[in-house]
């Protein structure tokens, strides 16, 4: 998917043509995708009874966490849409601490949802898992138009505020993308195991 604007001209696009592609974020956002991708291609291969079982009370199920991760991104771009215009400049402290949370998303520490944006992003599970599929493909790509509708100065700027981390600039989004889709693939693997165990069939 490269970073470049779909479907008709308009004003925007027109003031934005000046804009350059940012070879950086086309890498980091290709990289997102192969994960979410790859992950959907695994868990397309579990039985449906597998995807919904929960391996220990109070705990989420394999499509409870995809569920959050769509609900997560979802969210991230209403933040991105709603700081439009109202953008600050990055601080030294904003870059730090920005770095400090992603560094932990890295890892397979679980880690507490943060309060302010809970009730947006805790599964409410509707759907199936084709159905997320789609969903989660529409909100990445007008994640993506959006992102690739910032000007190069828009970019460098604060584009959404994590509630732990403080505001997040371009590239520091999409490394969070990444980051966050990592850290619940590691989930999975503990839900796949956990399974796996209770039911000898879920191995493969």
């Amino acid at each position: 998917m490269a970073w470049k604007r779909r479907g008709r001209s308009s004003a925007r696009d027109m003031a934005n043509q000046n804009s350059t592609v940012d070879a950086v974020l086309e890498r980091r956002w290709q990289r997102v995708l192969r994960r979410r991708d790859g992950l959907l291609a695994e868990l397309e291969r579990w039985p449906t009874e597998k995807l919904r079982e929960r391996p220990a009370v109070g705990s989420w199920s394999a499509l409870e966490v995809v569920d959050h991760l769509v609900r997560s991104n979802r969210e991230i771009l209403r933040m991105a849409e709603t700081a439009r215009g109202a953008q600050r400049a990055m601080r030294p402290k904003d870059r730090v601490r920005a770095w400090m949370v992603l560094g932990v998303m890295w890892l397979p520490t679980r880690v507490a949802m943060p309060k302010p944006v809970e009730s947006a992003v805790k599964p409410q599970l509707t759907g199936d898992l084709p159905a997320l599929r789609g969903e989660w493909e529409r909100v990445d790509a007008t994640l993506h138009d959006f992102i690739a509708g910032l000007t190069d100065a828009e970019r460098r700027l604060g584009v959404a505020r994590h509630p732990v981390s403080g505001w997040l600039d371009a590239r520091a989004g999409v490394r969070f993308l990444e980051s966050h889709l990592a850290h619940h693939c590691y989930q999975i693997q503990r839900i796949r195991k956990a399974l796996g165990k209770r039911r000898p069939e879920y191995q493969g």
